[in-house]
């Protein structure tokens, strides 16, 4: 009985949590009458006034192709130009922000939904699928610096099998989470070293092979980057150097 009514008061602490956080939290997005129809606005909460330049349909919300300009005491800020339904971006449009940040695709509900690109003011660029206002899906991220990955996306981050290159020559290919090098992958050096293994936290954990420019090559376990824990260094014709043990790239012995 006593801890039955331990969970009932748990679950009543977690709801009334929640119920807080719903209350002071994230406003729900509104329509908003402007003076040519009603728009959505999804962040109410800024208190910006909408513009919509273009047509109205029956129940009096904007529609069609047209610009719908947002102000905040008086100063424009973010500004779309594109189609409406039903007062919500919807279609192909493009969507830019005071700092230049811009969005050139697909919308549906009021989200970037589909293929679009989204480039930076400081030269960063995305090209690729969208799935409400995330990167998802396949896509191309290309730095300012001229790295660029290219491979799956989710939940805004690099997730799923990629390509990452360096701008001189470096490049990793194989699995990522959440933007780290993670799981079974690739890293070639332009000195022509390379790693072939398990990667985790974007470096070489677990085992794997690192082979270096001259053909000799370490097959075992490794711990950021490091030889260690057992492993066998070949030389190029496969004759066994050092077998053992390994602590920091330093044999320890058998």
């Amino acid at each position: 009985m006593k801890k039955f009514l331990r969970l009932c008061i748990l679950a009543i602490f977690v709801l009334g949590i929640l119920s807080f956080f719903k209350t002071i939290g994230f406003a729900e997005g509104v329509y908003v009458q402007t003076d040519n129809g009603k728009v959505y606005d999804s962040s109410p909460e800024f208190k910006e006034i909408p513009k919509w330049s273009g047509n109205v349909d029956a129940n009096g919300y904007a529609t069609g192709q047209g610009v719908l300009q947002w102000y905040l005491d008086s100063k424009p800020v973010e500004r779309y130009e594109g189609t409406m339904l039903e007062g919500k971006m919807s279609g192909q449009g493009t969507f830019t922000w005071p700092d230049k940040t811009k969005y050139v695709g697909s919308f549906s509900n009021d989200f970037r939904n589909g293929y679009g690109t989204l480039t930076w003011p400081n030269g960063d660029k995305y090209e690729g699928y969208f799935v409400d206002d995330l990167k998802s899906g396949q896509g191309t991220l290309t730095w300012s610096d001229g790295t660029k990955y290219v491979g799956t996306f989710k939940n805004d981050k690099r997730n799923g099998y990629g390509t990452l290159t360096w701008p001189n020559g470096d490049k990793y290919e194989g699995y990522f989470v959440d933007d780290t090098e993670s799981g079974r992958g690739k890293f070639t050096w332009t000195n022509g070293d390379s790693y072939v293994g398990n990667f985790s936290n974007n470096a070489a954990n677990g085992q794997g092979i690192y082979t270096w420019a001259n053909g000799n090559y370490y097959e075992g376990n490794f711990v950021n980057w490091y030889r260690d824990g057992y492993g066998t260094y070949y030389s190029k014709d496969g004759t066994i150097i050092m077998q053992g043990k390994w602590s920091k790239d330093n044999f320890i012995g058998k």
